[in-house]
């Protein structure tokens, strides 16, 4: 008995504050920036997802599978600033800038 399966997945997240709220989040973010290079604050951000996962069951009760997702961060901040040491990351000079990442995962799952 061999049995497989391929399946694409998409997920897309948009938050957008209203000006009250931002100007809340600005004052307590206001707390770790200890000086600023010119940057624009703007908490609103989006998230996006797109992955593939396959899975293979050569016998009942045993499956294994592999799956890649890629992650994009788009935020609404630009330029750059100095914030406050919070451990593990130094008082540096940050940039605010999209982010991406991807990940690979593979289980085995046994049932019993």
């Amino acid at each position: 008995m061999t049995a497989g399966a391929f399946f694409a997945f998409l997920a897309v997240l948009a938050v957008s504050f209203e000006m009250t709220v931002t100007a809340a989040v600005l004052g307590a973010a206001a707390f770790w920036l200890i000086g600023h290079g010119g940057y624009s604050c703007n908490p609103d951000f989006n998230v996006s997802q797109l992955g593939v996962v396959t899975r293979w069951t050569p016998v009942k009760n045993l499956t294994f599978s592999a799956e890649v997702m890629w992650f994009h961060l788009d935020q609404k901040f630009t330029g750059a600033a100095v914030l406050g040491a919070a451990a593990p990351k130094p008082t540096t000079l940050y940039e605010f800038k999209d982010q991406d990442t991807v990940s690979f995962n593979v289980r085995a799952q046994r049932n019993f």
